[in-house]
């Protein structure tokens, strides 16, 4: 059974597949593209595809002894409020696939069906794009051992390419349909960092020392380097102008290329308008 549950921006979550707050209807299935057009003497021309926000509604049964149903209920308000009140998103998971929304309504009602409450909320997802994580770490391949160990310390078990045809070189097989946002992380010492994919350049003329790495995100614009400590400083200004450091990723075999010196991890965002079925 794939999970289905909620995750607040602190972390914290609900479960709809456990029995005492299990979802009792719901599609999250269904989406729409909208389009602009150009008319012509016959029919139009579509000069673009665009998608609008999208709401979902799920009905969740609220089961248990009454002590347990009022601290379900009162759980689900703390979580999904703490995210109105500091205006961010949380994800709601469908499989291994996420969508950023809030639930911004919600409806409690005693069941007809069963001992129980029927508890309707209404979701918004401003970004209507469930999104599947694939991460690959890619280890130095000239022998080199300095990176720290608390780097490798991700919440994911993330795979591992330590060779290649050639130093520095690896592949990396995307199963997806069109390019993917990413977060790519480089970690010193390393003096301009260059990783080439396809042939595309990404580029950032800095040095990061041991301790430190280079944070890029495509999806905010985003360059930040994070010092040994805690400090972060911007290093926007530092990207190499020629070749946009923010390219989306493309699926299919990626053909990666390095100096072979530095540890790096990749993680691409792969959006889809519904969460997979298989």
């Amino acid at each position: 059974m794939k999970q289905l549950k909620y995750v607040n921006g602190q972390g914290k979550e609900i479960d709809f597949r456990q029995y005492e707050t299990q979802i009792y209807q719901g599609n999250f299935h269904t989406y729409n593209w909208t389009y602009n057009t150009i008319e012509q003497q016959y029919g139009v021309v579509i000069s673009r595809f665009t998608k609008p926000a999208i709401e979902y509604e799920m009905v969740v049964a609220i089961r248990g002894t009454q002590n347990q149903k009022e601290i379900s209920l009162d759980d689900i308000t703390d979580i999904i409020e703490i995210d109105i009140i500091n205006g961010v998103q949380g994800k709601l998971y469908w499989g291994d696939h996420y969508i950023l929304c809030n639930i911004v309504s919600s409806n409690t009602m005693p069941s007809e069906t069963f001992n129980g409450a029927e508890k309707t909320l209404g979701i918004l997802a401003p970004y209507p794009f469930w999104i599947k994580e694939e991460s690959k770490t890619f280890m130095p391949q000239d022998g080199s051992t300095s990176v720290s160990g608390d780097y490798l310390d991700y919440p994911y078990d993330y795979a591992y390419d330590y060779t290649g045809e050639v130093k520095g070189s690896a592949k990396w097989l995307i199963d997806h349909f069109g390019s993917s946002q990413f977060n790519m992380k480089i970690f010193g010492y390393v003096n301009t960092p260059k990783v080439t994919i396809n042939g595309h350049l990404y580029q950032v003329n800095v040095t990061i020392n041991d301790g430190d790495y280079l944070e890029i995100d495509s999806r905010d614009n985003s360059i930040i380097l994070h010092r040994d400590g805690g400090i972060k400083e911007n290093m926007y200004y530092m990207r190499y102008l020629p070749s946009n450091v923010f390219e989306p990723i493309p699926s299919g075999l990626l053909e990666i290329e390095t100096s072979g010196t530095f540890l790096y991890n990749i993680t691409l965002f792969l959006e889809r308008s519904e969460p997979r079925w298989s």
